[in-house]
């Protein structure tokens, strides 16, 4: 019996890191925590009329980003996963979560959509 030979396998992880390097490369640099919420509450004020959605309780806030973190794919599901561990690190806790979702939805490219589910809430 003898065993394939896997001349193609250098080739295709080769592209595979490519492939995946090039992924990395373009979602846009980790923004410090103050520059994130920054940019989220710049994306409200232009997509939402309602001012009191700045300043919503970190539950509420905690609240609306785990349903729409539950209906994005898998993908954004994992970007924001591994982002929001990134920022915090060995912290845990609601505000941490908060901070590191808005991190990682800027980054993963799905802050717009989120800001507007949050634009959807009833306060």
């Amino acid at each position: 019996m003898r065993t394939p030979k896997l001349r193609f396998a250098p080739v295709l992880l080769g592209c595979l890191s490519l492939l995946s390097a090039g992924c990395a490369m373009n979602r846009p640099p980790v923004q410090s925590a103050d520059a994130a919420w920054d940019t989220y509450k710049g994306r409200l004020a232009e997509q939402c009329s309602a001012k009191h959605l700045e300043n919503l309780p970190p539950e509420k806030f905690h609240d609306i980003a785990m349903d729409y973190y539950i209906s994005t794919d898998t993908q954004i599901q994992q970007l924001i996963d591994f982002d929001a561990k990134k920022a915090c690190g060995k912290d845990s806790g609601i505000e941490c979560f908060n901070t590191g979702f808005v991190q990682a939805s800027q980054q993963a490219g799905s802050l717009p959509e989120f800001v507007k589910q949050v634009c959807s809430t009833k306060s």
